[in-house]
């Protein structure tokens, strides 16, 4: 599954998984290095960026969002 959100300082991330195997792409706006790209996370490593990157807004429905995750991983 993949999801949308908004961090604090206005950038478009992506992020979701497969399988068991979770992503996170931020975009940063940046010729030089455009995005943040982290693959093969654990739920907790991808949870802990999420709560501190994500603006509150996008953070309202991380517990829904995580649900829906580990629903598709079965």
């Amino acid at each position: 599954m993949v999801f949308i959100g908004e961090t604090v300082n206005n950038r478009l991330v992506i992020f979701g998984n497969e399988k068991e195997k979770y992503f996170y792409i931020e975009f940063t706006g940046n010729l030089e290095s455009p995005k943040i790209e982290k693959y093969n996370l654990n739920k907790e490593v991808l949870l802990a960026l999420l709560e501190r990157n994500l603006d509150k807004y996008s953070q309202k429905g991380l517990n829904i969002v995580f649900e829906k995750m580990d629903e598709s991983s079965d």
